[in-house]
């Protein structure tokens, strides 16, 4: 299946139902798209009908300017147009994330200083979570979260609402001294004071990466199989996770 047959399925599946109108109409032109660039300027047209992502014309006819230099590398000239619409209206996601894109793409990994989120590390307490399709908490994050729970002060409930059979990776962190009940798609987690070091397997994408952190917070040295799922997902994971401070290597077969 084709990108563009994933991205009309997926508006068609979860947003369609709450658009009329004008959204129609996109809609069936990005089932006939020719191209990728066709493509994504529909999806673009449709994401503004849904959101109502500019406040005003000249900032779609910013945005655009900017995708465009974009396209054509000219990341400089992009940098500059997507901070000009963030000086007038610094709430606008889209501009947000291409600016970090742009940055990206020039070399620039961190940005300047207004983009720092500055985490201070402090006591985590247990929360409830279900996952809803966006705005809601993502599917996606629910395993990194669930490990990360797992050493939190108090009782955490996790509700998986999106998808079946997406609790697999519970097994593994109770082999690593996680205290995890599962009640159908709800996972009732009581906070331990630490993790203990065990052979575990990532079962698919985002338990992999959930199967990582714990390993970083518990105690000894763990092993995690299942790194072909981890690949698919996470580029250049052990890189990024040293730069943290993180201890870990890759064994190859």
């Amino acid at each position: 299946m084709t990108m563009r047959k994933i991205l009309i399925l997926i508006f068609c599946l979860f947003a369609a139902p709450l658009w009329a109108g004008p959204t129609d109409a996109l809609l069936d032109k990005l089932a006939i798209a020719k191209s990728k660039s066709d493509a994504d300027s529909i999806v673009r047209s449709i994401w503004i009908e849904w959101l109502g992502a500019y406040d005003s014309d000249r900032e779609r006819q910013l945005m655009d300017k900017g995708i465009s230099a974009m396209d054509k590398k000219r990341f400089k000239q992009a940098e500059a147009i997507f901070t000009s619409i963030l000086k007038s209206n610094p709430d606008f996601t889209e501009a947000w994330n291409k600016r970090a894109t742009v940055r990206f793409l020039q070399g620039d990994f961190v940005g300047s200083e207004a983009d720092i989120y500055q985490i201070i590390p402090g006591e985590i307490k247990g929360v409830d979570i279900t996952t809803q399709p966006f705005p809601g908490f993502p599917t996606d994050l629910q395993a990194p979260f669930m490990a990360l729970l797992t050493t939190a002060n108090g009782t955490s409930v996790i509700t998986e609402k999106i998808y079946e059979n997406r609790m697999q990776h519970v097994a593994e962190l109770q082999r690593m001294g996680a205290a995890i009940r599962i009640q159908g798609n709800t996972a009732i987690v009581e906070g331990v004071s630490s993790l203990s070091a065990a052979p575990v397997n990532g079962t698919d994408l985002r338990a992999a990466a959930a199967m990582v952190l714990a390993g970083l917070v518990a105690r000894g040295s763990s092993q995690v199989c299942g790194l072909n799922h981890l690949d698919r997902g996470y580029a250049g994971i052990e890189a990024k996770l040293r730069a943290c401070g993180a201890v870990l290597e890759r064994h190859l077969p």
